[in-house]
């Protein structure tokens, strides 16, 4: 069965966010200005992804900083929307929050796109759910005013496109810069240093944020030898020859396992705490590309933290090739990241604030693109930075 992809993002009342619609091709790179609205997106994303738990709110409070950190200066209320595709007839889901009565759901809705009918229709306390078994909208009486209706039924889903949303929403990947602080900036500072240390076995078969997990999910790539080949080329296209094997340790009893390399050049496996920073996000990027997961959407913030220009062009090749899978969405300040890119046309997307500071999403025009590409030899990264703003249309 085909899986199901997050095709579009709807935000409004968020920060900047005033209202955006956010198109997802396979792959997409949000650029822009500091202020523009990047972040803001990439935590809605987050958002999102959290609204796939009963404990949605309880985050939303203590993670997100709740309701008033969140929302836009001039905005009651926010709002939040996916578009569903892939695994039966394409859904689209959101729902509102809005603070003036407390930190109520006014609206949330669910149905198949461009139908009539909703299986979940919701306005205020006032709400329904179709059942699938006998094709009768219900009443659902007696549920919290902060909740989700989507996260509502327990075991007794009344309709399969619930099930469908809950799964999509929860398989969206929102991964952070890696974490790779040097050993003895993290000592000095009383932290740990993230993929440096030993962990204890974690999943295997997802890279949690800031990549802490690196060490289980390379041991669990490696039973599998034919995987593990392509691991290892990927590896040697990135960081050398040099590179015999990696290997995973497993540190005194209780304390979990570590990451090695052997090189060719030296007798001894060199440890993570001892790679570069590079070294170690390249090894991550390439992790994330290979884990075996099923993912709705996947979102990368800024991948050119800690890479040298070689082994961005490596990521960027990593990303787009996992992006064949399920859509891959970027945020960067890097034109060399963009000059990466195959469909620039289709990809880019420019962040920017209008006179009332709300984010405004834009993409280059495709009917000038050639001759752009043309007059700055090719270099799209230069594109942007002379100007290619005067070149966009709005999404």
């Amino acid at each position: 069965m085909p899986q199901d992809r997050i095709t579009r993002i709807r935000v409004a009342g968020l920060r900047t966010l005033d209202e955006v619609e956010l198109p997802l091709h396979a792959f997409t790179a949000l650029v822009g200005p500091n202020g523009s609205g990047k972040s803001s997106i990439v935590e809605a994303c987050e958002l999102l992804r959290k609204a796939s738990t009963p404990d949605f709110f309880e985050r939303f409070i203590s993670v997100h900083g709740g309701f008033d950190s969140l929302k836009r200066f001039e905005s009651p209320e926010m709002k939040f929307g996916v578009r569903i595709e892939g695994a039966g007839p394409a859904l689209d889901y959101s729902f509102t929050l809005d603070r003036a009565h407390g930190l109520l759901v006014s609206q949330e809705h669910l149905a198949y796109a461009d139908a009539d009918e909703g299986i979940i229709t919701r306005d205020g306390r006032i709400a329904f759910v179709l059942n699938e078994a006998d094709g009768k909208r219900e009443q659902v009486r007696g549920f919290p005013g902060a909740s989700l209706l989507l996260t509502g039924f327990g075991f007794k889903v009344p309709h399969a496109a619930i099930r469908r949303t809950v799964r999509a929403l929860s398989s969206m990947d929102v991964q952070l810069p890696f974490e790779v602080v040097p050993t003895w900036a993290a000592r000095e500072c009383g932290r740990e240093s993230g993929m440096r240390i030993s962990s204890p076995h974690q999943r295997r078969d997802a890279l949690v944020r800031f990549g802490r997990n690196l060490a289980s999910v390379f041991s669990q790539l490696k039973f599998d030898p034919v995987e593990w080949q392509r691991v290892m080329t990927l590896i040697h296209l990135g960081l050398g020859e040099d590179i015999e094997d990696l290997n995973i340790r497993q540190v005194a009893a209780g304390e979990g396992i570590s990451l090695w390399i052997k090189y060719s050049s030296f007798e001894k496996e060199v440890p993570a705490s001892s790679l570069s920073d590079g070294t170690l996000d390249y090894l991550a990027f390439v992790a994330l590309s290979r884990v075996v997961k099923q993912r709705s959407l996947l979102v990368v913030d800024e991948p050119e933290v800690h890479l040298h220009p070689a082994l961005l062009a490596r990521v960027v090749d990593l990303l787009q090739a996992t992006s064949l899978d399920s859509p891959v969405l970027v945020t960067t300040h890097s034109d060399r990241l963009l000059n990466h890119i195959r469909s620039p046309e289709e990809s880019i997307v420019l962040c920017r604030l209008d006179e009332k500071r709300a984010t405004q999403l834009m993409r280059p025009d495709p009917s000038f693109l050639p001759a752009w590409l043309e007059a700055f030899d090719g270099d799209f990264g230069n594109v942007r930075e002379n100007g290619f703003r005067d070149w966009i249309s709005v999404l």
